[in-house]
Protein backbone atom coordinates (compact mmCIF):
# COMPACT_ATOMS: atom_id res chain seq x y z
CA UNK A 1 0.00 0.00 0.00
CA UNK A 2 1.34 3.63 -0.87
CA UNK A 3 0.78 6.70 1.25
CA UNK A 4 2.52 9.70 -1.16
CA UNK A 5 3.64 10.29 -4.26
CA UNK A 6 7.55 9.84 -5.39
CA UNK A 7 10.85 12.03 -4.23
CA UNK A 8 14.18 11.38 -4.10
CA UNK A 9 15.72 9.34 -1.64
CA UNK A 10 18.10 12.36 -0.38
CA UNK A 11 15.04 13.93 1.24
CA UNK A 12 13.83 10.77 3.30
CA UNK A 13 13.99 11.28 7.51
CA UNK A 14 15.88 8.56 9.41
CA UNK A 15 13.27 5.64 10.09
CA UNK A 16 11.22 6.15 6.83
CA UNK A 17 10.53 2.91 5.22
CA UNK A 18 10.38 3.29 1.45
CA UNK A 19 9.52 1.94 -1.69
CA UNK A 20 12.37 1.91 -4.78
CA UNK A 21 10.26 3.60 -7.86
CA UNK A 22 13.22 4.10 -10.12
CA UNK A 23 16.52 5.61 -10.93
CA UNK A 24 16.68 8.57 -12.69
CA UNK A 25 20.09 7.62 -14.39
CA UNK A 26 21.54 4.12 -15.29
CA UNK A 27 25.28 3.84 -14.05
CA UNK A 28 27.56 1.35 -12.85
CA UNK A 29 26.95 2.48 -9.39
CA UNK A 30 22.97 2.12 -9.79
CA UNK A 31 23.44 -1.54 -11.36
CA UNK A 32 25.52 -2.16 -8.26
CA UNK A 33 22.62 -1.17 -6.08
CA UNK A 34 20.40 -3.48 -7.47
CA UNK A 35 23.17 -6.67 -7.71
CA UNK A 36 22.79 -5.41 -3.53
CA UNK A 37 18.75 -5.60 -3.39
CA UNK A 38 18.18 -1.93 -3.73
CA UNK A 39 16.06 -1.81 -7.24
CA UNK A 40 12.98 -0.61 -8.57
CA UNK A 41 9.97 -2.65 -6.34
CA UNK A 42 12.23 -3.18 -2.79
CA UNK A 43 11.32 -1.98 0.63
CA UNK A 44 14.12 -0.08 2.31
CA UNK A 45 14.34 1.89 5.98
CA UNK A 46 16.37 4.60 6.41
CA UNK A 47 19.06 4.20 9.39
CA UNK A 48 20.94 7.44 9.53
CA UNK A 49 20.14 10.59 7.06
CA UNK A 50 22.52 12.77 6.80
CA UNK A 51 23.36 16.38 5.14
CA UNK A 52 22.64 16.69 1.20
CA UNK A 53 26.50 16.49 0.63
CA UNK A 54 27.03 13.34 2.73
CA UNK A 55 25.88 9.54 2.35
CA UNK A 56 23.26 7.70 4.08
CA UNK A 57 23.04 4.41 5.22
CA UNK A 58 19.78 1.74 4.44
CA UNK A 59 18.42 -1.19 5.55
CA UNK A 60 17.68 -3.81 3.28
CA UNK A 61 16.18 -7.18 4.80
CA UNK A 62 19.21 -8.29 7.33
CA UNK A 63 21.70 -5.86 5.55
CA UNK A 64 22.98 -2.57 5.52
CA UNK A 65 24.31 -0.20 2.81
CA UNK A 66 25.81 2.89 2.66
CA UNK A 67 24.56 4.70 -0.73
CA UNK A 68 26.92 7.82 -1.87
CA UNK A 69 25.88 11.46 -1.37
CA UNK A 70 25.57 11.78 -5.53
CA UNK A 71 23.29 8.74 -5.91
CA UNK A 72 20.76 9.30 -3.06
CA UNK A 73 19.48 12.01 -5.36
CA UNK A 74 19.25 9.53 -8.13
CA UNK A 75 16.78 7.40 -6.67
CA UNK A 76 13.11 8.00 -6.65
CA UNK A 77 11.65 6.53 -3.84
CA UNK A 78 7.74 6.29 -1.98
CA UNK A 79 6.63 6.29 1.45
CA UNK A 80 5.55 2.69 2.13
CA UNK A 81 3.39 1.16 4.69
CA UNK A 82 2.53 -3.07 4.86
CA UNK A 83 -0.46 -1.83 6.98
Amino acid sequence: MTLSTSFPLSQAPEGARLRILAFTQETFWHNRLSDLGIHPGSVVEVMKATGPNLPMVVKRGAGRIMVDAVLKHDILVETWSDK
